[in-house]
């Protein structure tokens, strides 16, 4: 098993690739009490499997939490698991974050970052790193994970194209996502009318699956690297 193509896979499960442009309609509701259940394959063999609540901790205070466990015995040699938690207020039909924190344990490179974002300044930090760093973001920054929301929400008016601004590790990065029309796939919950959306990068492609009759949710999720072959498909939807 390649130990970089999985790592980069394990992400593009959280990095479905945090908006720069508002397709969405302003009366979507908030699906509070979702929860998701994925498996995630490379090749025919179970790697794992990845875990997604929606829960309000106050008054237009919310919480997205993912959480990976590795359960194959090989690649817990290196990774065990990664947690990922956006909270985030909702304005305008979208999501707005306030911090991003991310922990992933299990592996000789350890990782943790806590972002805050000040609106008020413009800004996002992150002072837990060795070197701290700051920088300035637009209005619709928000972080590696909860962009994933705004996806649902501007995937309601179904544009050829998606860009959104994500603020990751010191750098304010632009995420491209092309719309290439609808197919019906097959997933343990059935046959799933779907949109296919994809990201292009030098590396490596990544495809996601959502369907409209659970609000654009991605029920599957494909990536291509260096001739691996990574897939996650959803298991198990509930709260919507």
């Amino acid at each position: 098993m390649k130990q970089k193509s999985f790592k980069a896979f394990l992400l593009s499960l959280l990095l479905i690739t945090a908006s720069s442009g508002s397709f969405a309609q302003p009366d979507f509701d908030l699906p509070v009490g979702m929860s998701l259940e994925y498996v995630f394959y490379r090749g025919s063999t179970k790697l794992g499997t990845m875990e997604r609540t929606l829960t309000q901790t106050d008054k237009n205070i919310y919480l997205l939490e993912s959480n990976v466990k590795v359960t194959h015995f090989l690649a817990r040699m290196f990774l065990k698991g990664i947690e990922e938690r956006s909270t985030f207020t909702f304005e305008n039909g979208r999501a707005k974050a306030l911090e991003y924190q991310y922990n992933r344990s299990g592996s000789k490179k350890r990782r943790h970052q806590d972002l805050q974002f000040d609106w008020q300044a413009h800004k996002v930090s992150d002072e837990t790193q060795d070197t701290p760093w700051s920088i300035e973001v637009p209005e619709n920054t928000v972080d590696r994970h909860l962009y994933q929301l705004n996806v649902m929400f501007d995937m309601q008016d179904e544009p050829s194209a998606l860009q959104y601004l994500v603020a990751d590790r010191g750098k304010l990065k632009t995420y491209d996502i092309k719309n290439l029309g609808n197919e019906v796939i097959k997933t343990p919950l059935g046959e799933i009318d779907t949109i296919k959306l994809q990201r292009k990068s030098e590396k490596r492609s990544t495809t996601v699956w959502v369907a409209a009759d659970y609000n654009y949710l991605p029920v599957q999720i494909e990536q291509n690297e260096k001739g691996d072959t990574y897939r996650s498909v959803i298991k198990k939807i509930s709260g919507l």
